[in-house]
């Protein structure tokens, strides 16, 4: 048997369309009203509280042209990258030496007691 595959966005634009052409232009209308009204109204779960639909993609689309622009850039300079392995490197050694060092296994000790118990009701 021959599987047909069907990109994500042709499959969405292919359901929007057939849910445009079968709905009657009154509730084309409402429909369009009630999607737009749904990406402006904010969310009121504790993940997204307050940040809307709308938001939550332009900051997704956001996050991924500002990596490409970064992965250029890198690509471009080696110096770049070096830097950015040294300040790594940096932040690693001050969040794990001194007093840190303690928090930073008690909360790991913490994590890891909480994911035990987890299996435990499995």
């Amino acid at each position: 048997m021959t599987q047909i595959t069907i990109p994500q966005e042709q499959w969405g634009a292919m359901v929007g369309a057939a849910v445009l052409q079968t709905v009657t232009s009154e509730n084309r209308d409402t429909l369009i009203k009630e999607a737009i009204r749904y990406l402006l109204v904010p969310s009121k779960n504790d993940w997204d509280r307050g940040i809307t639909p709308l938001q939550i993609a332009f900051d997704e689309a956001l996050k991924i042209e500002a990596n490409k622009i970064l992965q250029s850039e890198i690509s471009k300079d080696s110096g770049i990258l070096s830097e950015v392995r040294k300040m790594i490197t940096e932040a690693v050694e001050k969040a794990t030496t001194g007093e840190r060092r303690g928090k930073i296994v008690d909360k790991m000790a913490d994590a890891l007691a909480a994911g035990l118990r987890l299996e435990d009701r499995y």
